[in-house]
């Protein structure tokens, strides 16, 4: 394990402490219970614009945020999937 963070250092809630060999992504849950819907949002938004550039397909982040938002909607208990769209 190589650590990222040395004594001093200033660290927040949801800051990676260890690089790590796996090049996954953080758990969506994890970034939700840890740091918020808004921070969820983002995340997704940039893995989604992320995969797009790694294909060199550029696409502004507006567009994501229109597909997702027609795709899930925010309520109380969590995010829910929208139903079919006509």
């Amino acid at each position: 394990m190589n650590l990222i963070v040395w004594n001093g250092d200033v660290i927040h809630r949801g800051d990676p402490l260890a690089a790590s060999h796996w090049s996954a992504s953080p758990d969506l849950r994890d970034i939700l219970r840890l740091l918020g819907r808004d921070a969820l949002w983002q995340s997704i938004i940039a893995e989604v614009t992320d995969i797009y550039h790694s294909h060199r397909i550029d696409l502004d982040d507006r567009h994501v945020e229109v597909i997702l938002s027609r795709m899930v909607r925010p309520s109380e208990s969590g995010w829910v999937l929208a139903g079919v769209l006509d």
